[in-house]
């Protein structure tokens, strides 16, 4: 059969035809099969390079080693000083165009920061920045540096020169950073482009991306001391950061009344129950608006070690819905976790919600039967709902040693208001049956209330540690710093030896578990007893640390001596 010309034409036509449409449906990415790819995304190639005078470009381009998510990218892109930016792609080229006209004479900071992936989720392993001037003079200064802590990759250094504007009202919370720097996986940082001055460094990890602080959410650090650039060249930088500690004044958030009792007022953050706040009643107030009187009580108290319900024993009768006042006369009287003292004032609420039943318990028991690898200085600590008295004659506890049958010396300690520490005058012994046996009868709460008419036995087995070596050393320039605090730390972070006592600069760290630590010192200018990562506003600086790079490995049998350590090097 012949097919006449006209037919041929028309069938190369549908073919042709049908092959451009498969070209302009098809998706352009890299082919796919082989091994996992974990090798991270990099740039390969730029223009302008890095530190050009006298540029007079419109663009800078970008050339990727492999596709990079585009998308996240462009998110990852931002200049100082700002201006606006548009972004064009060909495979793994990216063209930046600047949509504004650049200053004259001025140095520009390009930032492609460490939060953009491949298309298989890898991350780079640092950012990459590129530095030109528009005129002759560059800004060459910088300032190299590092951050520790977890989770570290892609927090953002920021930048603030001190010497052109008032530092003290500066607040990170609304002030946009003139300069950044994003930190890689390994928390190295450089800080570009720099002019000679003075400079203050925080670093923030947020999940938002408007180049500000958010003390109720991010992850914050800054250093122990600001830093001066000075012929471009500054001394190195060291952050540890950690989440931002809340700070605000304590608000009330709700109240309870239990059986028109007592009347529970729930705060936003928990308090620490230090001492008897009975004893100074006298500055607290209830004041019910709604009906013009005072409300009487007769205790005041929290119900736990640490809790955000502050308790009052009811005198008069209350009702519900009525809006109350709680009066603090005084200032200091209480502190939060965050170390913040509940402030002088009236706190206004509403009495809404009416409980049943709010009874003297325990709330808190150290440790659960049978349980074992109890250590040779562990305490029992024993804790209720309501503050306790203690009557000196009572036996509270047997603690005997079910080996031998022999009886374990110890000492009752009443650590706070609302709990009881055991604590044995010397140390356990090694892979051996204890027993703690609890009379809870003879419990009494300050109003004279028992526990119910119950003994409660836990038995429990000590851990062998007879194989656990010492590590000790002497830290060379104690002298002049205060109260410096020295950490053996496991490297899984699960093991922490702490301790501030020296003997001539001498240390000491008994029964240390087998395993690869490392240590980390720091100046506790608080005296609390932890690292203080420092805050944004009004601005306090970081404790100074040192973390010291050797790794200890610990053996069992195997003491380790003679650790030499210098604090400022």
């Amino acid at each position: 059969m012949k097919i006449s010309i006209f037919y041929k034409i028309l069938l190369l036509s549908v073919l042709l035809g049908a092959l451009l449409s498969l070209t302009d449906c098809a998706n352009i990415q890299p082919p796919s099969g082989g091994p996992k790819d974990s090798i991270p995304p990099s740039v390969i190639d730029a223009m302008p390079l890095d530190m050009t005078r006298n540029f007079a470009g419109e663009e800078i381009q970008i050339a990727f080693s492999e596709w990079p998510d585009r998308n996240k990218v462009v998110q990852n892109i931002s200049i100082s000083p700002p201006i606006t930016m548009g972004y064009s792609w060909s495979g793994t080229k990216l063209s930046v165009e600047f949509l504004d006209t650049l200053k004259s004479n001025t140095t520009y900071s390009f930032l492609l920061g460490t939060e953009y992936t491949d298309l298989k989720g890898n991350k780079p392993d640092s950012a990459f920045a590129v530095t030109f001037s528009t005129g002759e003079k560059i800004d060459t200064g910088k300032i190299d540096g590092m951050l520790y802590g977890e989770k570290i990759e892609g927090t953002f250094i920021y930048g603030y020169r001190k010497d052109n504007k008032n530092i003290d009202t500066l607040n990170p919370e609304n002030v946009i950073a003139e300069f950044k720097t994003q930190v890689g996986t390994n928390g190295a940082f450089t800080l570009r482009a720099l002019p000679d001055g003075e400079f203050r460094l925080i670093a923030v990890k947020s999940d938002f991306k408007d180049n500000l602080f958010h003390p109720a959410s991010d992850f914050f650090g800054t250093t122990a001391n600001d830093f001066v650039v000075k012929n471009g060249v500054s001394e190195n930088a060291k952050i540890k950061f950690g989440q931002y500690p809340n700070i605000a004044p304590n608000q009330i958030v709700s109240s309870e009344l239990y059986q028109n009792k007592f009347l529970s007022i729930i705060f936003q953050k928990a308090f620490f129950n230090k001492s008897d706040l009975s004893e100074i009643k006298e500055y607290f107030g209830l004041y019910d608006s709604t009906s013009g009187k005072n409300i009487e009580f007769s205790a005041i108290f929290l119900d736990s070690t640490i809790s955000g319900k502050l308790f009052f024993q009811l005198a008069d009768s209350l009702s519900l819905q009525n809006d109350l006042t709680l009066q603090v006369r005084k200032d200091s009287l209480i502190k939060d976790t965050s170390d913040v003292w509940l402030q002088k004032g009236n706190y206004v609420f509403v009495s809404r919600v009416n409980k049943n039943d709010f009874s003297f318990s325990q709330n808190y028991i150290p440790l659960k039967d049978s349980i074992r690898k109890i250590m040779y200085d562990h305490s029992f600590t024993f804790t209720f709902n309501m503050p306790i008295q203690l009557d000196s004659s009572a036996k509270y506890f047997d603690f005997i040693r079910l080996t031998d049958s022999s009886m374990v010396d110890f000492e009752v300690v009443k650590e706070n208001p609302n709990s009881i520490i055991i604590l044995p005058k010397a140390e356990l012994l090694s892979e051996s049956w204890y027993r703690l046996k609890f009379n809870e009868s003879l419990v009494k709460n300050v109003f004279s209330h028992q526990l119910k008419d119950t003994t409660v036995k836990f038995d429990f087995q000590t851990g062998d540690w007879r194989t656990y070596p010492a590590v000790s050393g002497m830290l060379l320039d104690k002298s002049g710093y205060g109260k410096l605090v020295l950490q053996l730390i496991s490297n899984d972070g699960k093991d922490v030896y702490q301790t501030d006592k020296y003997t001539d600069g001498k240390w000491k760290f008994e029964r240390v578990k087998p395993g690869k630590y490392h240590l980390e010192t720091f100046c506790d200018e608080n005296m609390n007893g932890k690292y203080d990562c420092g805050l944004a506003f009004p601005y306090v600086p970081a404790e100074k640390f040192k973390i010291f790079k050797n790794e200890i490995e610990v053996k069992d049998r195997w003491d380790i001596e003679n650790v030499m350590l210098l604090f400022d090097e």
